[in-house]
């Protein structure tokens, strides 16, 4: 997905919005602009640091015209889409996401509500692309939607594997601790491993 946006050097970035060095690393330090954004790659004096164009430049022009009247504190938060207290109604976000509509309305239908925590969207955004990758019966997904509903209440983190697999004909899930070892049963067979931690940092890109 990188290389699909047009990027920025730090040297031109700098010259464009009229910041310096010291406030561009001050506000990354403080959690204002995501380290994702900072990019390292090659360049014929060596390496430099580029960033996404537009979004970088959308930041530090809402950064500026926040800063009289919010602290760097008060930004972050506002800023982070993983915060404690950020919610989402889910149909306004399910483009920028990339969810499908049936899929958002089987959830709010399943877990009785609209609006949702960072960890319940990244597992109902999973549940999307699991949809996808492994044929689900009408039974599978209810299951996993509670099953995944019962995790987002005790998922404080992203650093996880979520592994899906069958035992004869049923469909089973596993939520690990990243990166960890496991071992099937005999009679079990893996269908699909999933990385958490990639998922939220695509996730976050997408919220932003």
């Amino acid at each position: 997905m990188h290389n699909q946006e047009e990027l920025i050097s730090k040297k031109d970035l700098l010259i464009e919005t009229g910041i310096s060095y010291g406030q561009l690393y001050r506000w990354k330090r403080q959690g204002l602009i995501p380290d994702e954004w900072f990019r390292k790659q090659s360049a014929f004096t060596g390496q430099e640091t580029f960033f996404p164009r537009r979004r970088m430049v959308e930041r530090i022009h809402a950064i500026l015209a926040m800063k009289d009247t919010h602290s760097l504190d008060e930004m972050a938060e506002l800023f982070s889409p993983i915060s404690a207290n950020r919610i989402y109604l889910l149909l306004d976000i399910i483009e920028a996401i990339d969810v499908k509509a049936d899929v958002a309305n089987l959830c709010i239908q399943l877990w009785g509500k609209h609006r949702f925590t960072f960890q319940e969207i990244l597992l109902i955004e999973l549940f999307d692309t699991m949809k996808q990758d492994i044929s689900l019966s009408e039974e599978e997904c209810e299951e996993w939607l509670v099953t995944a509903r019962q995790w987002a209440q005790h998922l404080t983190g992203t650093d996880m594997q979520v592994i899906v697999y069958r035992r004869g004909s049923i469909l089973q899930y596993m939520m690990l601790d990243n990166p960890c070892k496991y071992y099937l049963d005999h009679y079990s067979h893996f269908v699909q491993k999933y990385d958490l931690s990639e998922r939220s940092r695509n996730l976050i890109e997408k919220l932003q």
